[in-house]
C-alpha cells in the first residue's frame, strides 16, 4: 500500500480493509463527554464506516468474504455503541433553526447545500476531494429524534418544534423569516445564479437509497464527486461561504439474518419503523431507549440499543431514524 509505483494495481478497497484491521478501540473508554465522543467519531471511527461501505460495494454478494469482516466491524462498533448509549442523557439536538442562524446576520454571499441523507463519513470524503486552498471548518450537529426527513428538515428550515411534511411549506417558512433568500435544487445550479442568500436542496442520496436499498451502494462514490464539484462551482460563481449540511444520516445493515433483527412485543398499538418505534403507551422493550416526547400523534419513542433493525415489512439495507 505504501508503494507509489504500484498505484495502478491496488484495489480501491485495500485502504478500507487496512483501516478496519488496524483499528484499536483503546481510546473509546477514555471519552468522558458527548462532545469528546462526537469529535472522536468524526475523526476516527467514521473511517471504519467508510471502510465497510466500500467493502460492501465489492463483496456484499460474496458472504464467505464479507460476513467475517462485517462481524469484526460489529465487534468494534459494539464497543463504540456501549459508550454512546451511556451518554443518552447528555444528548440534545442542535438542528432547530440552523438555516436561520446562518442567514440572519450574514453580510457575505452565502450558499447552504441541504442534503437528504448524508452521513458524516460521506461528508468527510467530499471534503477530501476539495481543493487544498479552501478553508474548511467542521461543526458537529445532532439530529432531532426520530431522525427522519420531515422531522429533521422541519428543524433545519422552520426551527419552532413543528413538523411540516411538505418541502414547499418549509421553504416558505424560511423565506418569510429571511428576506431575499432563494431556493433551487443543487442539480439546477448554473452560472446565472445572482442570489446572495441561496439554499440548494439535494435529495438524491436518500431517494435512491430508499428505492434501491443495497443496490444503491455503488452510487455513493458518484454523489461524493458531484457534491465536491458543486461546492467548487459555488465558489467560482462568487459565493464566499458554502455550508454542507443534512437532515439525517443512515446505517447500512449489510448481510442480515432473521436472528439479527429485533423482535417487537405483540399486543400493543405501535407504529413500526426499522430504526425506531412509536407508541402512546409505555411498552416492555428490553435493551432500549425510551423517550417521552411528542412526535406526530405519538407520545413515546423507542430506540433499540443496537445498530440492527426492528422486524418490519419491506426491504432492509439502508435505514435511518434511530439513535445511531
Amino acid at each position: 500500500m505504501s508503494s507509489k509505483k504500484a498505484i495502478s494495481f491496488k484495489p480501491d478497497w485495500w485502504n478500507g480493509l487496512l483501516d478496519l484491521l488496524n483499528y484499536k478501540t483503546n481510546e473509546i473508554n477514555k471519552l468522558s463527554s458527548l462532545k469528546d465522543f462526537a469529535d472522536y467519531y468524526a475523526t476516527n471511527f467514521s473511517k471504519l464506516d467508510t471502510a465497510l461501505r466500500i467493502l460492501y460495494v465489492h463483496f456484499l454478494n460474496d458472504p464467505e468474504i464479507i460476513v467475517p469482516w462485517q462481524r469484526y466491524y460489529e465487534q468494534l462498533n459494539s464497543v463504540l455503541l456501549d459508550k454512546w448509549y451511556s451518554m443518552v442523557n447528555e444528548y440534545a439536538e442542535s438542528q432547530q433553526g440552523y438555516l436561520k442562524k446562518i442567514f440572519e446576520n450574514v453580510n457575505r454571499r452565502t450558499a447552504v447545500i441541504v442534503c437528504d441523507g448524508l452521513r458524516l463519513e460521506i461528508a468527510n470524503r467530499v471534503i477530501a476531494k476539495l481543493p487544498k486552498n479552501l478553508k474548511i471548518d467542521k461543526h458537529i450537529g445532532f439530529a432531532k429524534l426520530p431522525s427522519v426527513t420531515e422531522n429533521c428538515m422541519s428543524a433545519l428550515y422552520i426551527g419552532d418544534g413543528s413538523v411540516e411534511t411538505e418541502k414547499t411549506a418549509r421553504e416558505s417558512s424560511l423565506a418569510n423569516a429571511i428576506k431575499g433568500i432563494s431556493f433551487i435544487s443543487l442539480e439546477n445550479l448554473n452560472g446565472g445564479v445572482i442570489a446572495d442568500k441561496l439554499v440548494l436542496s439535494y435529495g438524491e442520496i436518500d431517494y435512491v437509497s430508499e428505492k434501491e436499498q443495497q443496490a444503491a451502494l455503488k452510487a455513493f462514490a458518484t454523489y461524493e464527486n458531484f457534491l465536491a464539484d458543486r461546492i467548487v462551482s459555488l465558489f467560482k460563481i462568487g459565493f464566499e461561504d458554502v455550508y454542507l449540511t443534512t437532515d439525517h444520516g443512515f446505517v447500512l445493515t449489510g448481510n442480515l439474518t432473521e436472528a439479527d433483527k429485533i423482535q417487537i412485543p405483540a399486543g400493543h398499538n405501535i407504529k413500526k419503523n426499522e430504526r425506531f418505534l412509536l407508541s402512546n403507551d409505555e411498552i416492555p422493550l428490553s435493551n432500549s431507549i425510551c423517550r417521552k416526547a411528542d412526535y406526530m400523534d405519538w407520545g413515546y419513542q423507542y430506540y433499540a440499543k443496537s445498530d440492527k433493525p426492528f422486524v418490519t415489512k419491506g426491504a432492509y439495507g439502508y435505514a435511518h431514524g434511530g439513535f445511531t
